[in-house]
């Protein structure tokens, strides 16, 4: 889950428009619109940092 992710120190990637957005808000993370695409480009993303988004 999206707590479970921050609890472990990683990098929650979910859908706007849901509950989950309101708690990467909060808490950080990277909220995308429901679109494959914006899903890939984030899933990138974050192994491009190191998961450091």
């Amino acid at each position: 889950t999206t707590v479970e992710a921050l609890a472990c120190g990683a990098t929650p990637i979910v859908y706007k428009g849901t509950a989950c957005e309101e708690i990467v808000d909060m808490y950080g993370g990277i909220a995308v619109n429901m679109d494959i695409n914006s899903l890939y480009k984030a899933i990138v993303s974050v192994a491009e940092s190191g998961g450091q988004e």
